[in-house]
This record gives C-alpha cells, structure tokens and sequence, in this order.
C-alpha cells in the first residue's frame, strides 16, 4: 500500500480481494441485520434493486 497525495493509505483492489469483500459484505448485511448501514442497503434493495449491482455494492463499502 502506499499514500496517495493527501496521505491516505488505500488497499490494492485485486479481483480476489473484491469479491472476498463483497461476500463479506452480504454476510455482514445479513448478521447485523438492525443496524442503520444494513438498514440503509436493504431500502435500496426494495426501492431500486435495478440499480444494486456489484459496483453499487463496491461504492456503498467505499463510504463505509
């Protein structure tokens, strides 16, 4: 890892560390199922699910 321009530290996003991430991040939605971050992905899933692909998914772990 190395810093960027503003001294943030970001990890390398390989293909598997993605896809690692993003079944974590099913399981972490389903565990914590009363917290207001699953809450807020599973009015998403409701409302536009059209628009819930793994590049939402990979943007809302982003802002996390």
């Amino acid at each position: 890892m190395k810093d960027d321009i503003y001294g943030q530290v970001h990890p390398e996003e390989t293909k598997e560390l993605i896809q690692y991430k993003l079944v974590e991040f099913q399981a972490y939605v389903e565990e914590n199922k009363h917290t207001t971050e699953a809450e807020c992905f599973r009015q998403a899933q409701e409302k536009c699910p059209h628009l819930l692909d793994d590049a939402f998914s990979l943007l809302f772990l982003r802002c996390l």
